[in-house]
């Protein structure tokens, strides 16, 4: 830090010290140490008598600062506590207004919500509310909105009420925020003072009404039926705004009032001064624009998208009446060259683009889009279902043309897939990878309805006595069958049969996927029919030996529906990925209970990551994986796993499936003690002998996730493995890190002997993720759950991170490693 004292913002020359010797600390070990120190020092000094209350700040801030520093860890527990009643003093005592904020925000930022120090911070949140100094009364109400406690209510409500009326615009304003604020714990808060928010939404004080307009969306949400009354008041704002443009209200509170009448709807009678709205605004703000078109067309719309973006979707949500000239009443808008234009955006790299001028095309005239889908279809080879690029392109008018209709959706894909892969069928012809992913996702994120009506129509279709489908229709169906097969009106085994009948026409990869889900339909029917098991022992007969194992899988569990109906319960989902996770987890456990040599392990296949809330269905990948290097195993503590011939060792299940490592490195007494003493322990490890020959690679199937969306929320067990995924939906603050005076294989003992009652499992030092460090997925088998991951020293001692979704969990592995740490 080259910035000198008096420019750093440093408040004492101590603080500024520290900061310097932290920022050019040699490592981030060093750097937690040296805040620790500061910490314990501090904490020392408020122990002492006579304390000033300047120096009792300076400490405050000096904790505060080495908590929010420290990389690896926490202060402890006894430096926050024995520093949170000096806290409470500054800020009922403080002689300044800097003393009192410097003692609340402490309180904010370090103080748990059911400390017992929360009772006295009440009663000096009440006391500076009712102080006649506006900036005790500020500094107050800022607390409230900076750490909301539903205890405090009953104590400040009245006082509340009346900071409405207050003469300060700053006590206002706050006091709206703090009704905001506290209507999370305490709904009804906010429904008392509706007559008072009403009258401050014409606040002759712009941030005031801001304030109230955003504490109306709270009300609306405390209370439905308040909706009405509320969007009376934000329509009537609205329009004296418009009317009277001489009063020239801010830009940021027409944004604000333009959000919350998105949230309550527009009236009618107010669309016209939303279309002036939009032609004064559409060159000066960009944003006001916006705000606009999100109300008409009540959508999201992302702000920071193109220009181009912008005009198509600002276009989407006129009638074409209005600007394409559909009626002789209104002449076109657009000359022909922008017309030409926008026909030519039918061909942008951008899927948003084409989808969004597809939309547009079809509203003024579906023909320009039927057209543009037959050129597309002469252009397409007939040796082959065509390129990756004109499929999604001919899936994408399927989409439009066919909205929200999941019935015709269906049979437009049939059809389509009929052009693409007519009969007849043969084992040369390849999955479109790129549709199974479109179609899936495509499905998933419509309603139930939909979803229904269009698995029921694809698996009618399966079910036909004369099936004509070709491999990309068969591996989709097989996908709804498993999902859906239990739910639509078409009988199971019709569904069976139908997918028996394509077996003997079809590549390993297909098979795979139809032998998959016709053993997931066995456990909805009472027999099996003797022509499906007479058309599976013939795809027996001649298929490879990856397919003669599947086929073998079939005909023993599709008899034994009570072992079958088990395997789906224990699934994680309805899903084929789930439910063959849950079909490699039975054939694991029976191997363990059987012993049998190497060449007779199943092999593995591999399944994705499971979500809270499957709404993505998963992509299909049907290459060959290509066989690992060989190289010479790395010698560390736990870097190659090893095993003994009564351990079961299983490779993270989103790896190369199909493969199993061969073992025969040396296990030490400490590894095999640390593995054989609990039942709790599972290594992860990669494959490198080939169970298959070369040609049954092909046979192969590997199923992967889509990209989740932004919102996306964890919810895996301990079986799905995907430990960067995992890591990665994990927000930082969910996590800390350290140092260990012991090696990782230490750290893994010890977890494995304290933590009864969980389970652990590990992926080597050297395979992904995270290259030369061990990977440890800690579950109970339901929610909670940690990632450890370890990283060892040239010093006999290893870095540990860890990110853990659970507090009471996270808590004790905090713990853990603090003691090793001073071991």
């Amino acid at each position: 830090m080259d910035v000198p004292f008096a420019s750093s913002g440093a408040m004492t020359r101590m603080h500024y010290s520290l900061v310097r010797k932290v920022e050019e600390a040699p490592s981030p070990g060093v750097a937690d140490q040296l805040l620790q120190e500061e910490a314990r020092a501090m904490q020392h000094e408020l122990s002492q008598p006579g304390l000033s209350q300047r120096r009792c700040k300076e400490c405050l801030i000096m904790i505060m600062y080495c908590a929010m520093a420290t990389t690896f860890g926490s202060l402890g527990h006894s430096v926050i506590e024995s520093a949170l009643p000096h806290a409470v003093t500054l800020a009922e005592s403080g002689g300044t207004i800097q003393n009192k904020r410097i003692g609340y925000l402490f309180c904010a930022q370090m103080m748990p919500a059911a400390h017992e120090l929360q009772l006295m911070l009440v009663n000096t949140l009440r006391k500076d509310l009712e102080n006649p100094d506006i900036p005790h009364i500020c500094i107050a109400l800022d607390s409230l909105c900076e750490s909301p406690n539903g205890l405090v209510i009953p104590a400040v409500q009245s006082r509340l009420y009346d900071l409405l009326s207050h003469s300060s615009t700053n006590v206002r304003r706050r006091a709206l925020l703090t009704y905001k604020t506290l209507s999370q714990a305490e709904p009804t808060l906010i429904t008392q003072i509706s007559t008072k928010l009403y009258k401050r939404m014409g606040d002759e004080d712009v941030s005031v009404a801001v304030a109230a307009i955003l504490a109306s969306l709270a009300l609306v949400k405390a209370d439905e039926s308040m909706k009405e009354q509320v969007s009376v008041k934000l329509n009537t704002l609205f329009r004296d705004t418009q009317r009277h443009p001489h009063d020239n209200p801010s830009r940021h509170f027409l944004l604000v009032l333009l959000f919350a009448l998105r949230g309550v709807g527009l009236a009618t009678q107010n669309l016209n001064l939303l279309t002036g709205m939009i032609r004064t605004t559409q060159k000066s703000s960009r944003d006001l624009l916006c705000e606009c078109f999100r109300i008409l067309r009540d959508n999201d719309f992302r702000q920071q998208l193109s220009s181009l973006y912008t005009f198509l979707s600002c276009l989407e949500c006129l009638s074409p009446a209005l600007w394409a000239g559909t009626t002789p009443e209104i002449p076109a808008v657009l000359e022909a060259w922008e017309v030409e234009r926008v026909m030519q955006l039918l061909y942008s790299l951008d899927p948003l683009i084409r989808r969004k001028t597809l939309s547009i095309l079809n509203q003024v005239d579906q023909n320009i889009v039927v057209n543009y889908y037959q050129q597309i279809l002469q252009t397409v080879p007939d040796s082959s279902h065509g390129s990756a690029g004109a499929v999604t392109r001919l899936l994408e008018i399927v989409e439009v043309q066919t909205v929200s209709d999941g019935e015709a959706y269906a049979r437009e894909v049939k059809e389509l897939f009929r052009i693409l892969e007519g009969p007849p069928l043969s084992p040369t012809q390849h999955v479109s990878e790129e549709a199974v992913q479109i179609i899936l996702t495509h499905i998933m994120s419509g309603d139930d309805s939909y979803r229904m009506n269009c698995a029921t129509a694809l698996l009618t279709a399966i079910a036909e006595p004369e099936v004509h489908a070709g491999p990309t229709l068969i591996v989709l169906v097989s996908a709804l069958a498993v999902e859906y097969a239990g739910s639509v009106s078409v009988s199971p085994v019709d569904i069976m049969r139908g997918l028996g009948s394509l077996l003997k026409n079809c590549s390993a990869a297909v098979q795979d996927a139809c032998l998959l889900a016709m053993l997931r339909l066995s456990a909805l029917c009472e027999d099996v029919p003797k022509d499906v098991v007479e058309q599976v022992s013939n795809a027996k007969n001649q298929g490879g030996r990856y397919v003669k194992r599947r086929c073998d899988q079939f005909l023993a569990l599709s008899t034994q529906r009570s072992v079958i109906t088990q395997i789906v319960r224990s699934a994680y989902s309805s899903s084929l990925p789930d439910f063959l996770m849950a079909l490699q987890e039975h054939e694991g456990r029976q191997s363990q209970s059987t012993p049998h040599s190497p060449s007779r392990v199943p092999t593995p296949v591999s399944s994705p990551p499971k979500s809270e809330s499957r709404k993505l269905s998963p992509k299909l990948r049907y290459k060959a994986y290509e066989l690992p290097p060989s190289t010479p195993p790395k010698r560390s503590h736990l870097a190659t796993p090893r095993h003994s011939p009564n351990m079961t060792i299983e490779r993270s299940p989103l790896r190369r499936p199909g493969l199993i490592e061969t073992l025969s490195n040396t296990v030490s007494p400490g590894e095999l003690a640390l593995a054989a003493g609990s039942d709790q322990l599972e290594i992860s490890t990669s494959s490198s002998q080939v169970l298959d020959d070369i040609s049954s690679r092909m046979d192969l199937i590997a199923f992967d996730t889509p990209t989740a969306p932004d919102e996306y929320q964890l919810n895996m067990s301990s079986e799905d493995l995907d430990f960067e995924a995992t890591w990665d939906s994990l927000s930082d603050t969910s996590g800390a890190r350290g140092w260990c005076s012991i090696l990782m294989e230490g750290v893994l003992r010890i977890l494995q002997q304290s933590l009864e009652g969980y389970r652990l499992q590990v992926i080597a030092v050297d395979y992904p993720p995270f290259l030369g460090e061990l990977k440890i997925l800690i579950t109970d088998g339901s929610t909670s759950h940690a990632l450890v991951r370890l990283k060892e020293s040239e010093e006999d001692s290893c870095l540990w991170r860890m990110r853990c979704a659970d507090a009471g969990l996270r808590t004790r592995l905090k713990r853990l490693f603090a003691d090793e740490e001073g071991a």
